[in-house]
């Protein structure tokens, strides 16, 4: 990280350079998702395709800013493992309602889970998938995906430039 801050890549170009990798294996291993999910098991998708695919775009590009931003703070990567594992993975197997219903958790770890980009990502797959709904049905999480998005870019942007100035100065 230390030759790339000290290097002429800008900081979009970086993350430009960072993200597009991750994300076109992770959109290869969705569709493969959705395939084999549709071979073995019968489950199809009962809604629109293209706002499927804007939904799993959003929450991928929200699960790699995210990354870039804990990539900003740690120094290593197995420095960075610990707190990805802990501000990812466990909320998201927890909090989103995958495993645990939402509506059966109590008011406070509810509110707590308002802050899981996953619980989003989840309720409007299911209202696309399963359900067959249209962007009135899930509207909010997509909102809500687009503003943890914003957000994530945002604040690993300004840390990256700030780490930037640090390696030049």
């Amino acid at each position: 990280m230390e030759q790339i801050l000290v290097s002429p890549v800008k900081p979009h170009e970086l993350i430009i350079g960072k993200t597009v990798p991750y994300m076109l294996i992770s959109l290869v291993s969705s569709h493969l998702v959705l395939v084999f999910g549709r071979v073995l098991f019968g489950v199809g998708i009962r809604g629109s395709y293209p706002w499927l695919l804007a939904v799993i775009i959003l929450f991928l590009l929200c699960a790699l800013s995210f990354g870039l931003l804990i990539s900003t703070v740690a120094k290593t990567q197995q420095a960075a493992f610990m707190p990805a594992i802990l501000t990812t993975l466990l909320p998201t197997f927890i909090l989103s309602g995958f495993i645990f219903p939402l509506r059966n958790m109590p008011a406070v770890i509810r509110a707590v889970s308002v802050v899981v980009p996953s619980r989003y990502f989840l309720s409007a797959l299911r209202s696309i998938i399963l359900r067959g709904a249209g962007p009135a049905a899930f509207w909010d999480q997509f909102v809500g995906l687009a503003a943890f998005t914003a957000a994530a870019m945002a604040a690993a942007v300004i840390r990256l430039r700030r780490e930037r100035r640090r390696g030049e100065g």
